[in-house]
């Protein structure tokens, strides 16, 4: 049965052109395993009508004449004065009649497309939350907020700051007796933002350049967590099209990373990856990247960003001696 609350939220609706829900929140505080919300609504659609209506147009109307007087040169009168021929020019008074006129306001008709809601069904949503222990030592104050507008569902965090909350999501919907009931599967697990950050924190920076090897220095990298790595690298040529000698992404293999006092070397072995720095001029980019699957992080828009970029230009001597300039 529906509740009085429902059956004004649709007259509502109709007014107000819009398909109605509620919204319910929750404070995740890492104790939850599970978390259960019912949410109820209903779905409307526009539809168009036209109507006719009156409103008030305008016409000139002919009230009589008046005359409009107006000098108009007609031709000249010349004289001889001094054996010297002068003219001086000879206007008539010349008038016309002309007519007024007045608006005159009349009742006349349009044709407007008016909208209306059509109510379709009724909606409940049934969403279930099922939560992954949080890392050691983070006191979790996540609030979660589901909101409902027709059978529309969508899912928003206040996040705290500590945590990047992971989600997969399953949802099965059937019609029953004039109302949709939407049952939705919220699986969520939690990563360590400061953790996940670490690499980030500071910057990195390219420490060393050398034929075979690029050296960066960055905060320390968890070795329970996965990152991805991204290197271009191309020849800066004056005159001819600038070769990409490397681009993608950067395998274990390519790669060796150790740690040292709370810091990170990464070292590229460009060997591997058949580039070789001679003499000359270089543009280099290189990306480290949290490897989580962003498109399923519940709180994106409460973290920062997962990746940092190094942009630098190299110029190599001779002498394997290297300058490095930041692109700007």
């Amino acid at each position: 049965m529906r509740t009085v609350a429902i059956l004004l939220s649709l007259v509502f609706s109709v007014s107000l052109f819009a398909s109605t829900g509620e919204t319910r929140s929750f404070r995740f505080d890492g104790s939850q395993r599970s978390n259960t919300l019912t949410l109820e609504g209903t779905r409307t659609h526009t539809e168009y009508r036209y109507e006719q209506r009156a409103r008030t147009c305008y016409r000139q109307v002919l009230v009589g004449y008046r005359n409009v007087c107006r000098r108009v040169r007609t031709g000249s009168r010349c004289t001889t004065r001094n054996g010297q021929r002068v003219c001086t020019p000879v206007y008539t008074r010349r008038c016309t009649r002309r007519p007024v006129y007045r608006s005159e306001p009349y009742t006349c008709y349009e044709t407007v497309r008016v909208p209306y809601e059509v109510f379709d069904y009724y909606t409940q949503a049934n969403v279930n939350f099922t939560f992954a222990p949080t890392p050691a030592g983070i006191n979790a104050n996540e609030q979660l907020k589901v909101r409902l507008n027709g059978d529309d569902l969508s899912t928003s965090v206040n996040s705290s700051g500590k945590l990047i909350l992971l989600y997969d999501r399953q949802e099965t919907a059937y019609m029953d007796n004039g109302t949709k009931f939407i049952n939705v599967q919220y699986f969520i697990e939690f990563v360590d933002l400061e953790k996940a950050l670490a690499p980030l924190r500071g910057g990195i920076q390219l420490a060393e350049v050398k034929e075979d090897a690029l050296i960066f220095n960055a905060g320390e990298i968890p070795q329970d967590m996965s990152y991805k790595f991204k290197l271009n690298i191309q020849k800066n040529r004056f005159l001819l099209s600038d070769p990409v000698l490397f681009s993608g992404d950067l395998n274990q293999g390519d790669l060796e990373i150790s740690n040292m006092n709370g810091r990170s070397e990464v070292k590229v072995n460009l060997a591997n990856l058949g580039v070789k720095l001679g003499k000359g001029r270089y543009k280099m980019s290189f990306r480290t990247e949290v490897n989580l699957p962003m498109d399923r992080i519940l709180n994106s828009r409460d973290i920062p960003a997962l990746k940092y970029d190094v942009n630098k230009k190299l110029k190599v001597k001779r002498n394997g001696e290297v300058r490095i300039r930041a692109i700007k």
